[in-house]
């Protein structure tokens, strides 16, 4: 008696799920994303004149590019501060493995950034194929645009890579008092 009961709770699950995954879905009516226009999202939105977009371009544009260097600096320092207070905690003893921990920490941070680097590459690579001529020489400049607003970005703390004048150069290690190695 408990087989037959199983079993027939068993088909009539079954049987549901049926009916449930072949009922006709009713259509939901896709909304196309709205066109972002010069100015961004923010210009469609506030439905801004040229003239505004514009101005509201400079005004970004600039405060973008000033913002995200001064605070990197500013951040930069703060690391470096904490970790050499950090760093004159550590007693003379346990300083060969606290190197050791710093090391390995900037080994695989670099090695994840080359993953990182090898799939962005790959991707840039892709993207490439699937343009235009014409478009490909837009994503080029937009590439070169892009990266000489930015710099290369150092968000790591340390054992990594900075911009420094155009020539990029291992940093020492904002965890090490004086940027020893």
């Amino acid at each position: 008696m408990t087989k037959i009961v199983v079993v027939g709770g068993f088909l009539v699950a079954f049987a549901a799920g049926l009916v449930v995954g072949t009922a006709p879905r009713p259509q939901v009516a896709s909304v196309a994303p709205k066109p972002i226009s010069r100015g961004g999202w923010l210009a469609a939105e506030l439905d801004l004149t040229p003239a505004q977009r514009e101005q509201l371009d400079q005004i970004w544009s600039d405060t973008a590019a000033r913002g995200g260097r001064d605070r990197d600096d500013r951040r930069r320092h703060l690391f470096r501060e904490r970790d050499e207070a950090i760093a004159a905690l550590i007693r003379p003893e346990d300083k060969p493995r606290y190197e050791e921990i710093l090391k390995s920490h900037a080994d695989q941070m670099a090695a994840m950034d080359r993953e990182w680097r090898s799939a962005f590459e790959t991707s840039v690579e892709r993207t490439k194929q699937i343009l235009t001529a014409d478009q490909r020489m837009k994503y080029e400049e937009v590439l070169r645009r892009h990266q000489s607003e930015r710099g290369p970005r150092d968000w790591r703390r340390s054992g990594g890579r900075e911009h420094d004048g155009g020539k990029r150069h291992e940093r020492s290690s904002a965890t090490r008092p004086g940027g020893e190695r």
